[in-house]
């Protein structure tokens, strides 16, 4: 009822333990009070907030909730998306979206496209990369496979700032494009190197994780596409067979 910065620290760190324990009713329930109470935080805190909840409710397999959840988060920041816009669109796409949810995010695509701009005009390779990864999945989720196909690579060739969750997303997301584009066999590939750098890091228990390396929710992102991928080339590769 009274919200602190104090108390929003604590709920957000009880809930990485959780998920970092994989509970994610508990880690999914502490976040969502923490939404409730994170309004002090700057833009900043809080759109990372909601990259932490998503990745929560969809391993816990609450679709309902996640779809409350991503309605919740485009109505909370499509009127003043800042330089964070990235992040919103990426967390309300990591399931697939209906034309009503796609239209809900113009405003916020908009404003994505533009600082992945700023960013690349501005040599700051890092944060183009990052943003790169949510205008691949935007336009995949759109159904524009070949723009799709594009800001992966784009997303691949920023070699020089390395993040292995991040490079994984890209490798998916692109299997998936490639996969609708009927380049079967490149996206078999692409798929085998996500699956490769996503498989060795849960071969251990998830630690918390920094930003340049990636955090835990990251890591929880690729590995919710990397189940949608498969299932999509699977299920491709059955009705091929005779």
């Amino acid at each position: 009822s009274q919200p602190t910065v104090e108390g929003a620290a604590v709920f957000r760190a009880v809930g990485e333990w959780h998920a970092l324990q994989g509970r994610w009713q508990q880690s999914a329930d502490r976040f969502a009070v923490l939404l409730r109470i994170d309004q002090l935080d700057g833009m900043d805190g809080s759109t990372l907030d909601y990259l932490r909840r998503g990745p929560a409710l969809v391993e816990l397999g609450d679709t309902g909730g996640y779809e409350r959840f991503r309605e919740q988060a485009i109505a909370r920041f499509s009127a003043n998306s800042g330089p964070y816009a990235d992040r919103i669109v990426k967390i309300s796409l990591l399931l697939p979206a209906g034309p009503r949810v796609i239209a809900s995010l113009n405003p916020l695509a908009a404003a994505m496209a533009k600082s992945f701009a700023e960013a690349d005009a501005a040599g700051d390779g890092f944060m183009a990369a990052w943003r790169a990864v949510p205008l691949a999945l935007w336009e995949y989720r759109r159904g524009n496979f070949a723009e799709a196909a594009e800001w992966g690579r784009r997303c691949l060739s920023y070699r020089d700032y390395t993040n292995a969750p991040r490079t994984a997303t890209a490798w998916i997301i692109l299997a998936m494009c490639d996969h609708q584009l009927g380049q079967a066999d490149a996206a078999r590939t692409e798929l085998a190197q996500g699956r490769d750098i996503v498989e060795n890091k849960f071969k251990n228990r998830l630690d918390r994780g920094t930003p340049m390396q990636g955090f835990w929710f990251d890591w929880a992102f690729a590995r919710i596409l990397l189940h949608e991928t498969t299932a999509l080339l699977e299920t491709a590769s059955r009705r091929q067979s005779p």
